[in-house]
C-alpha cells in the first residue's frame, strides 16, 4: 500500500480467512505449514472444518471456563457428530506450532538470542513452547523445514533469514529443553513432597527456572489424580515480568523546572569547555540555566563536573541531569534565579569520556563485523578509567577472539575514520539505517541524533563524541565476562586510559621480575619460583604430618575420672591433623595449642564426660570435638 497507517490490530488475516472461506486464520494464512505438522504427525488433514465453528463459539464465550465451553460446543454442534477432544487438542498444538514459526522467523532475522530477560525470554519461551508441542504431537518432522515453509509465505516481507545461525540456536536450545525439562519434572515431585500441591507462584517458578509450560505440569499431575486450574493470564503475567524494567531516572522538582528550557551547547561544539549563563531557575542547590555545556547524565554516559564563578566566588558542580528540556545542575551551594555566572568545564575527563563513548561505538561496530549480526548492544556504561559494553552473542568471546577485535579497532584508528553527527527526521533516519539505530534505545522525539563512524557503526545516541576515531589513540579490551545466558560483558579502556592501564601493568611486571631476580624470562622464572614453592609446601606437610604422628605415639597417657586421654601439646596445624588421628584411633585427648584447649572423646558422652571433669560446667556444644580455654580450667594440674 502506498499509505503509511498505524497498525491498529484489525488484523490482514481475518480479511484474508473470510474472503477463503477456510476453517480458521492459521488455515488461512498458512495452511501449508499446518498440513505439514499434521502429516508429519500421523494426523489427517482434510477432517477438520468443524475447527471454525470450535474457533468461534470459544472466541465468544471468554467469561467461561474451558470444560463448560466444550460442553457448549457439544450441544451447539450435534450434527458433527461427537467431537474428538483429543484430535482438537492435537490441531490446536499444530496451531500454536505454526504460529509460533512464524514469529520465530522474525526473531531469528533480527538476530535475537535466547535468555532469561527481555526479547531473549520471549524467544527462549516460544523455542520451549514449540518443542512441548511437537512432544505433544508426535512429530517427526524437524523444526527448520516449519521455519521454511514460514519463510516462503513471508517471502518479500521478511528476506534474508539466517539459516545457519537458527539452526545453530535451534540445537542449543533443544539440549537446554530436554534438560530443563527432566530437572523440572524432579522439582514436581520435590514440590508435592514438601507442599502437598503446586500453587500459581510454583507454577511460575517451574517454567521460568526450569522451562516447565503450566499444561506440562498439568498434565504431569492429572497422571497422579491431581487437577490444578491455570491462570488465564499466565503467558502474559511472565512476560510482563521478564520486561518489566526499573526507573532509573532521578526525582527532580519537575513542577519547578517544568516549564524551563536550555540550550545544549555540548552539542553545539562538544569541544566547548567555558561559557557564560543566567539562571532562569533555582531551587536548594539546585539551578537551571539558559544553556550549558554541562553533558547530564545519559545513554550510560556519566555527567560532566567542574565550576561556575560568580565574580571571585567559585561553586563546584556535583551533578548535572535532565528534566524535560531543562537541565539541572547541583551545585555545592545555592545560586540566587537570575544571576549570571560562567561556567568552567573540567576538560581532561570530558575528553576521556568522549573518547570512552565513541570507542564504544566502534568496539560494537567492530565486534559485529567480525562475529556477525547477532550482535546486539544489550547494555553499556561509560567512565573514566574504564568502560563497557553489554552485546548478546552466541559465541564465546576467547582471549585471541579479543585480541583479534583489539587489533581490527587498531586498524580503524589508524586509518582515523570520520564521526559524523546528524539530527534526522525519523523516517528518514529509519528508513535509511534500519532499526539498529534503537541499540541504546528510544528516543522521544520527531528526530533522532545519529551518530556514524565512517564504514563501521551507525546508532542513534545523545552522548558526546570525537570527530574521528584518530583521535582514540590507541584501545585495549580488559575483560569479557558472562554476565547471564547469551550476554557477555566488554570491558575496556581507550586513550589516557589505556596508556594508564598498560603502564600500570608494565610496573606491576617489573616489580615481579626484580621479586623473583628474573634477568631475561620473567614468566619462566616465576613458573620455576612457583614450582619450588609448590614443592616446599608438599614437603612442610609431610613433615608436619611426620611431626602430628610421632606426637600421637609418644603422648603422655593419663587418666580422668577413670577416662584414658593421650595429652599433646602442639601447634595450630599439628592440631588439625591430629583431632582426625585420635578418632580414627578410637582414642580420648586433650589438645594444648597456645591458650585453647581441645577435648576428643571417642563417643560424645566421654568427651562431654571430659570437659566437665576439666571446666567443672557443661559444654555449650555436643560432640566429639569440645572447645575451651586454658584460663577457664578449673582443675590445671590435669593439662600441666
Amino acid at each position: 500500500m502506498n499509505l503509511r497507517v498505524v497498525d491498529t490490530g484489525y488484523g490482514l488475516e481475518r480479511i484474508s480467512w473470510v474472503t477463503t472461506g477456510a476453517p480458521t486464520v492459521y488455515d488461512s494464512i498458512y495452511g501449508n505449514a499446518i498440513d505439514y505438522i499434521l502429516t508429519e504427525s500421523g494426523l489427517k488433514t482434510d477432517n477438520r472444518n468443524y475447527m471454525g465453528e470450535i474457533t468461534r463459539i470459544h472466541s465468544s464465550e471468554t467469561e467461561k471456563n474451558v470444560r463448560e465451553i466444550e460442553e457448549d460446543i457439544e450441544r451447539k454442534m450435534k450434527n458433527y457428530g461427537e467431537i474428538d477432544w483429543v484430535y482438537v487438542d492435537k490441531i490446536r498444538q499444530a496451531y500454536i506450532l505454526g504460529d509460533h514459526c512464524r514469529s520465530l522467523i522474525h526473531m531469528f532475522r533480527d538476530y535475537v538470542i535466547p535468555s532469561n530477560v527481555k526479547v531473549g525470554y520471549l524467544m527462549r519461551m516460544l523455542l520451549r513452547r514449540s518443542f512441548r508441542a511437537m512432544d505433544f504431537l508426535g512429530f517427526k518432522g524437524d523444526l527448520m523445514d516449519i521455519l521454511k515453509i514460514q519463510e516462503e509465505n513471508l517471502k518479500g516481507i521478511v528476506d534474508g533469514f539466517p539459516h545457519k545461525f537458527a539452526e545453530e540456536i535451534i540445537r542449543e536450545e533443544k539440549e537446554k529443553y530436554i534438560k530443563s525439562e527432566e530437572k523440572g519434572r524432579e522439582e514436581i515431585e520435590r514440590i508435592l513432597k514438601k507442599n502437598g500441591k503446586i500453587s500459581e507462584n510454583d507454577l511460575e517458578l517451574l517454567y521460568d527456572s526450569y522451562g516447565i509450560v503450566p499444561e506440562l505440569t498439568r498434565q504431569y499431575l492429572q497422571e497422579k489424580g491431581i487437577v490444578i486450574q491455570i491462570p488465564a493470564d499466565f503467558h502474559s503475567r511472565i512476560v510482563n515480568k521478564h520486561s518489566s524494567k526499573k526507573n532509573e531516572e532521578k526525582q527532580a522538582p519537575l513542577l519547578d523546572f517544568m516549564d524551563l528550557e536550555t540550550r545544549t551547547l555540548y552539542y553545539d561544539d562538544p569541544r566547548l569547555m567555558e561559557f557564560t549563563a543566567i539562571v532562569l531557575g533555582s531551587k536548594d542547590n539546585m539551578i537551571v540555566t539558559n544553556q550549558t555545556a554541562f553533558y547530564p547524565t545519559g545513554g550510560g554516559q556519566p555527567h560532566d563536573m567542574g565550576y561556575f564563578k560568580i565574580g571571585d566566588k567559585k561553586i563546584d558542580v556535583l551533578d548535572v541531569y535532565k528534566v524535560g528540556k531543562a537541565i539541572v545542575h547541583v551545585l555545592s551551594s545555592p545560586v540566587k534565579e537570575g544571576t549570571r555566572l560562567r561556567g568552567y568545564v573540567n576538560y581532561e575527563r570530558r575528553r576521556q569520556l568522549m573518547i570512552h563513548h565513541t570507542s564504544t561505538h566502534l568496539l560494537l561496530g567492530i565486534t559485529r563485523s567480525f562475529l556477525g549480526d547477532q550482535v546486539w548492544q544489550a547494555g553499556a556504561q561509560k567512565g573514566v578509567e574504564t568502560s563497557r559494553i553489554d552485546i548478546t552473542c552466541n559465541i564465546k568471546i576467547t582471549r585471541e577472539i579479543a585480541d583479534e577485535i583489539e587489533r581490527r579497532c587498531l586498524k580503524a584508528i589508524t586509518e582515523n575514520r570520520k564521526v559524523t553527527v546528524r539530527n534526522l527526521e525519523w523516517n528518514m533516519a529509519t528508513s535509511k539505517y534500519g532499526f539498529r539505530l534503537f541499540e541504546g534505545g528510544v528516543p522521544l522525539s520527531d528526530h533522532l541524533r545519529v551518530v556514524e563512524i565512517e564504514g563501521i557503526d551507525v546508532e542513534g545516541c545523545g552522548g558526546t563524541h570525537l570527530s574521528s576515531t584518530g583521535e582514540i589513540g590507541f584501545l585495549k579490551i580488559i575483560s569479557v565476562d558472562s554476565i547471564q545466558e547469551g550476554i557477555q560483558r566488554i570491558t575496556f579502556c581507550a586513550g589516557a586510559a589505556a596508556l594508564n592501564y598498560v603502564q600500570g601493568i608494565e610496573r606491576e611486571y617489573m616489580e615481579i621480575k626484580e621479586y623473583v631476580r628474573a634477568t631475561s624470562e620473567v614468566p619462566t622464572r616465576v613458573r620455576e619460583s612457583m614450582d619450588e614453592l609448590i614443592s616446599l609446601r608438599e614437603r612442610m606437610k609431610e613433615l608436619l604430618k611426620n611431626e602430628a604422628e610421632r606426637k600421637f605415639v609418644s603422648a603422655e597417657e593419663k587418666e580422668i575420672d577413670g577416662i584414658g586421654v593421650k595429652l599433646i601439646h602442639c601447634s595450630e596445624d599439628e592440631k588439625k591433623l591430629l583431632i582426625p588421628m585420635i578418632l580414627k584411633n578410637g582414642s580420648n585427648g586433650i589438645i594444648v595449642c597456645g591458650d585453647h584447649i581441645t577435648v576428643v572423646g571417642s563417643r560424645d558422652k566421654v568427651a562431654e564426660s571430659l570437659y566437665r571433669s576439666l571446666f567443672s560446667e557443661e559444654s555449650q556444644n555436643k560432640g566429639k570435638v569440645l572447645m575451651g580455654k586454658i584460663g577457664n580450667v578449673a582443675n590445671e594440674k590435669l593439662i600441666k
